[in-house]
């Protein structure tokens, strides 16, 4: 087939938009809970978005070195029989935020997931931020800063939200220095104002999403918080 680089594609108008049912399949406790069925792997996706962005922040990079440490330890599990245990069963905890949100990710298969909620809801409700980890985790985080700030990328990203909200929790705030200021109380007090269950929302998408959801909050409703 010969590409016509020099005929653009022919522009239509959209003649109908479909809808999407963004109304909760069901809630566990007050949390909203979306179910997106699909996929042919025998695999569950859980994601919980919770209102605990960057913006929030009353430190620099305290929102980010919450999301990063909370499954570095919890009341119930240290950080190496977490990671040996995901390991174990082929799991995956991750972690994403934004300026506004932040989100937790569990990816394991279906029939590990009862094996795997323990821990995942251990990390959703009850991290610890023990301080052997938290130092590791600073070293590491200015190190990687580091050299990102001599990446000119990096710098007009950040120059240009300076300009942009000089004086808004939507500017960039980055520096080495500001690890110094973070400690396991820091990440415990942001932790507590901004990871209650009550203002999140939860997504199960893949493989039986349904029995997915109704194991989570078998798992998740005793150790729930603010409801």
């Amino acid at each position: 087939m010969k590409i016509l680089r020099d005929s653009p594609p022919v522009l239509n108008a959209i003649q109908e938009m479909p809808e999407m049912n963004i109304e909760p399949s069901g809630y566990i406790g007050k949390t909203p809970v979306y179910l997106v069925e699909g996929g042919t792997q025998d695999i569950v996706k859980i994601d919980v978005v919770f209102p605990a962005g960057t913006r929030f922040e009353k430190k620099g990079m305290e929102a980010t070195s919450v999301v990063n440490m909370l499954k570095e330890g919890t009341e119930n599990y240290s950080s190496d029989e977490i990671s040996e245990k995901l390991d174990f069963l082929g799991a995956h905890v991750g972690s994403d935020i934004t300026k506004d949100r932040s989100e937790v990710s569990l990816v394991t298969l279906n029939k590990h997931l009862s094996n795997t909620l323990d821990i995942f809801t251990d990390i959703l409700t009850c991290p610890i931020f023990p301080e052997r980890e938290l130092g590791i985790y600073k070293r590491r985080a200015k190190s990687a800063l580091n050299i990102n700030l001599e990446k000119v990328q990096f710098m007009c990203r950040l120059q240009f939200a300076e300009l942009m909200f000089p004086h808004s929790p939507y500017r960039d705030k980055m520096h080495p220095s500001l690890y110094e200021e973070i400690t396991p109380e820091v990440l415990s007090n942001f932790f507590q104002r901004h990871y209650s269950l009550d203002g999140a929302y939860i997504v199960v998408s893949g493989k039986n999403t349904r029995q997915a959801a109704k194991d989570l909050e078998k798992e998740l409703m005793p150790k729930m918080r603010d409801l």
